[in-house]
């Protein structure tokens, strides 16, 4: 039997005590001590794990002042905390055993933007991209620019000091901000900006007589910067992306006579103070743009043209490696790049350089581009040259999308991030590239490169194997040689990512005495250690230490689950915690559930870290899970809450199964595929709810109903029937069956009924011309008329049409774990339609999320027995054109395509083929940009998930439909997503959301 699992890590008595005290203050946010949220902040993007003891989600900057004066207080000043963000961090920046305060559920407010004064006022959970699509409008930008723009947090980019492409002439957020509101660690609310250094005696007098911290803050500025100006610029290297946190060179600027204290908090990974506004200088966006994507044969000459290419200053220029490209191959976004890099490539690509010029005149971008050109064309290049947005978009997605493709390397090995934003001049960087690579070589690992050659940054993961001891040996070897080489060419080992595990090797590039000076500014702002302690310094004359390099590693952890037990889920052990999958925009699939919560524990993230730790404590308890098995208790027990397998559930229960995580997320981690399997384990030891049997057998409950739709219908909809299903089922909004069944319809038709033998007599006759459709229960039997739609327009283009026997496919069944029952259903239809497969004959579907359990599902489980392919109505329509005759006519409404999220994210190019059908028929579609509708089959039928589904309709759908013109007709493929826009839409819509083979009719 699945055993108990009831060990948590250590949270102490003090930690209860201090969250009790904090609520009698007012605390509004959310205290949450439960294990799932701990676990899920117990990672971020590196290699680390560190189970804090608390997470809080302050609502409001009044909450950090009440954490803060709480904490200073005689009985809890032991008290340790971070910030977090978005968790992206490569280097464990945000990790603590302490208390985490999460800024990203609640404090994502764009507070005000000023025009007229050329600033935003933001709070730190902000999203980049959320803060520049809000600024778009108005032709202004927050110009720092990182990979992970779609979730990486304003307060996170100030902690961490970051840039990406462009800082050659954006430089990096710290340049970018004109004040910082923080709370001190006495819990004090200050705001810092630019102050005259000639009044710094002043502001120390004043503040000691009102006991201040900012007295002993203000004179560790005047000592340890003002007084040593001169040895900190003799120090520090003349290197663009040479300091993050400390900044103690920008901190005074003699010549001003000024001290901006921003310069040291941005950066500091929130070991000095907690940020709760920032104010930012607002950029002009660039209006000309053009983009070269510049093929090479080699890497290195990629990075010795990119020193010739800097002649020509362009605002930016990224490369990429063969390792990356040969992963992009296998991503969904190559089919679009593909035109852009092979057609004009007269070689194999190995890398590619992508420059970027900007101007804000078209004169003036005429001249940079044909400068260029002049220069490519001088030597034999290949290149592409992007002017259209679109373009210029996708190719800047495949550098953004670097980290992850790496993540999806094959085998254990996993390149991972430790030492990958080294920087040196850029006229050392190919000579330093070289030596790097030799030093890897020599130790036959893999590897991948891509990065800012403009600025000497490039990045670098090593692939290696966490779970194993002598990996992690090398991790901390190749760390202390990679450093001496940077140092060599007068580089820095950390450039963009911040120090965090580290920090022991800050006082290389600090010196003895500078050092400090860091420690004794630590002491002046955080003298007992609470704010982010061991990262960068310690305060001065303290006994605490510094973390390092050497630990705790995820992979330490990891290593308890056996081989074959990792193999199973896979996806959990893949996920190296990019945090694609807290993408901000609510028209981007994944992932509906934590998009609309701000609850990562529901985010694939969230899911692998808390699936991990399960199968680790099973394994510490010599259980080894077989969710194929059927084996289980004879009886059932009802749930025990203080199982953290009932904390693993509570996550997944609300996946919706949108599938986005196994295409769009860099990784591929398919939480879909691993959830079934989990509640397969977790129901051989506790009770099914009523509904999960509803749900099992609702394909053949629809099928004996459709018999008799109308007295079903009419019982159905019985106010005592109806309260049945809600109370004691918990299903809400049931559909109603369709009046004329699918028989009925196909007898008016005089459709041929279906056998082998007419089959094969068919196919003899006219192999092009004959058809199958196959049935899924939802289309069938509740939207029959869309299935006689098919059938009608199929037969009018000159097609022999058979609606195939209905046969269970099972999606529903496998959604909840029945794995048993869902491989007895597959396998009885495998055998059907693969007699069909063998005629050659085309099988097709109606309902995308059904007809891709097919191609999905059941390969998984069957393995080579599947011999047949389901292609999606539109797959199959598509090739048909050229050889049928279609009699155009013209459409005056608007058509907008919602499709469905299974659909987008396992089929996407079929979107496509949608197009080309239509404007074959005389019509322009539109693809719209949406999120998941909410319903996700039966999801949103749950009375549990009821306020979920209807948030998640709300956050994208309904926004484009109740705001549309009504001459706007939309079609949507799904026939859960036709549902759920008709119990939620606001408005009496003039032309409801139908399938599109109803309008082509």
């Amino acid at each position: 039997m699945l055993p108990i699992l009831d060990k948590f890590s250590t949270e102490h008595a003090h930690c209860k005590e201090f969250t009790n005290e904090l609520l009698t203050l007012g605390f509004k946010g959310d205290i949450q001590h439960d294990y799932a949220t701990r676990i899920s902040s117990s990672i971020d993007n590196s290699i680390y794990q560190v189970v804090p003891e608390l997470v809080l989600f302050p609502k409001e900057q009044a909450d950090i002042l009440k954490i803060f004066t709480l904490a200073n207080s005689k009985a809890f000043q032991t008290l340790k905390f971070s910030a977090r963000g978005a968790g992206t961090g490569t280097n464990g920046q945000s990790l603590t055993s302490g208390i985490i305060i999460d800024t990203s559920r609640y404090m994502n407010n764009i507070l005000e933007i000023n025009l007229k004064e050329n600033y935003v006022l933001v709070e730190p959970g902000v999203v980049l991209d959320q803060l520049n699509e809000m600024l778009a409008p108005h032709k202004v930008f927050f110009a720092p620019n990182l990979s992970p723009s779609n979730r990486a947090t304003i307060g996170g980019m100030a902690s961490t000091d970051a840039c990406g492409k462009g800082s050659r002439i954006y430089g990096r957020t710290s340049e970018h901000l004109l004040e910082l509101e923080c709370v001190l660690s006495d819990g004090e609310g200050v705001s810092f900006e630019k102050i005259d250094a000639n009044n710094l005696d002043t502001l120390i007098d004043e503040h000691s007589r009102r006991h201040s911290l900012l007295s002993k803050i203000y004179q560790s500025v005047a000592t340890e910067v003002i007084a040593q100006y001169n040895k900190i610029t003799a120090q520090f290297p003349k290197l663009d992306r040479f300091m993050t946190g400390y900044n103690l060179a920008k901190c005074y600027d003699p010549h001003k006579q000024s001290v901006n204290l921003n310069y040291l908090i941005s950066g500091a990974e929130g070991t000095l103070a907690f940020i709760t506004k920032l104010k930012l200088k607002l950029t002009t966006i660039p209006s000309h743009k053009v983009l070269f994507a510049i093929s090479y044969s080699d890497f290195d000459l990629a990075l010795r043209d990119a020193k010739n290419l800097l002649s020509l200053n362009p605002a930016a220029i990224e490369t990429i490696d063969d390792n990356i490209l040969k992963l992009a191959k296998e991503d969904e976004i190559y089919p679009q790049i593909r035109p852009m890099l092979e057609v004009h490539a007269n070689h194999d690509i190995a890398a590619i350089n992508l420059i970027e010029f900007i101007a804000h005149s078209d004169e003036e971008l005429s001249a940079k581009t044909q400068q260029a050109k002049d220069h490519l064309d001088t030597q034999e290049r290949s290149y592409y040259l992007a002017t259209d947005s679109d373009e210029m978009a996708v190719l800047w997605e495949l550098r953004k999308k670097g980290v992850g493709l790496l993540g999806a390397m094959k085998g254990a090995k996993k390149p991972i991030p430790f030492m990958e934003d080294t920087a040196v001049p850029p006229e050392n960087l190919a000579d330093y590239i070289v030596e790097l690579r030799a030093l890897l070589d020599s130790y036959n690992l893999r590897y991948g490169m891509f990065g800012h050659v403009d600025v000497g940054c490039l990045h670098m993961r090593p692939a290696l194997d966490m779970n194993d001891p002598k990996d992690q040996a090398l991790v901390v070897k190749l760390t202390k040689e990679v450093n001496d080489l940077v140092k060599k060419y007068g580089g820095v080992y950390w450039s963009e990512h911040g120090k965090g595990f580290r920090s022991e090797y800050v006082k290389d590039y600090f010196g003895d005495e500078l050092h400090t000076s860091l420690q004794k500014i630590k002491k002046a702002f955080d003298p007992y250690n609470k704010l982010n302690p061991g990262k960068i310094v310690v305060p001065f004359a303290s006994d605490d230490e510094l973390v390092k390099v050497n630990g705790p590693f995820r992979g330490t952890e990891d290593a308890k689950v056996d081989n074959s037990t990792q193999k199973l889920f896979s996806g959990a052990f893949d996920c190296n915690g990019n945090a694609a999958c807290l993408n901000y925009h609510p028209d981007q699939v994944m992932c509906p559930s934590a998009k609309v919560s701000h609850n990562w524990v529901y985010s694939p993230k969230g899911r692998t870290a808390l699936l991990r730790e399960w199968l680790k404590q099973l394994a510490e308890k010599d259980y080894k899970p077989s969710p194929f098995s059927t084996a289980s208790s004879t009886k059932k027990q009802s749930v025990n809450k203080n199982d953290f397998s009932y904390e693993v559930y509570q996550s997944l229960d609300k996946c919706l199964g949108c599938k986005a995580c196994a295409t769009a997320c860099p990784i591929k981690v398919d939480v879909p595929a691993m959830k079934p399997m989990f509640l397969a384990e977790y129901h051989k030891r506790y009770k099914r709810p009523l509904k999960d049997y509803a749900i099992k057998y609702v394909e053949q409950t629809a099928k004996w109903q459709s018999l008799s739709p109308s007295f079903m219908n009419s019982v159905q909809s019985a106010p005592f029937i109806k309260t049945w299903i809600n109370n004691k089922l918990k299903l809400v909004d049931a559909p109603l069956l369709s009046q004329e069944t699918l028989k009925a319809g196909l007898r008016k038709r005089n459709a041929p009924s279906f056998s082998i033998e007419k089959l094969k007599e068919k196919q003899a006759i006219n192999p092009q011309k004959t058809v199958c459709i196959v049935q899924d229960a939802f289309t069938s039997f509740y939207n029959a008329e869309v299935v006689l739609s098919v059938y009608d327009l199929l037969t009018k283009l000159g097609f022999y049409v058979f609606v195939l026997p209905f046969y269970e496919n099972g999606k529903a069944a496998h959604v909840k774990g029945f794995l048993t029952y869902f491989h007895k259903k597959a396998a009885r239809a495998t055998a059907f339609y693969n007699q069909i497969a063998r005629l050659n004959v085309p099988l097709i579907g109606i309902d995308p999320s059904m007809t891709l359990v097919y191609r999905d599902e059941y390969p998984t489980v069957l393995k080579d027995q599947v011999q047949f392919k389901v292609e999606l109505l539109q797959e199959w329509l598509v090739k048909q054109l050229p050889a049928i005759n279609i009699k155009a006519k013209d459409h005056a409404t608007t058509l907008s395509l919602l499709a469905h999220c299974s659909e987008r994210s396992l089929a996407a190019i079929s979107m496509l083929h949608w197009q080309k059908i239509f404007k074959a028929f005389g019509a322009k579609l539109m693809i719209e940009k949406v999120g998941c509708c909410g319903m996700a089959g039966t999801f949103g039928h749950e009375k549990d998930n009821l306020a979920l589904s209807k948030e998640i309709y709300a956050s994208s759908w309904q926004k484009k439909i109740d705001s549309r013109d009504q001459s706007k007709q939309y079609l949507a493929t799904g026939f859960s997503c036709r549902c759920q826009v008709k119990r939620f839409s606001n408005k009496q819509l003039q032309y409801p959301a139908v399938h599109l083979l109803e309008l082509l009719n």
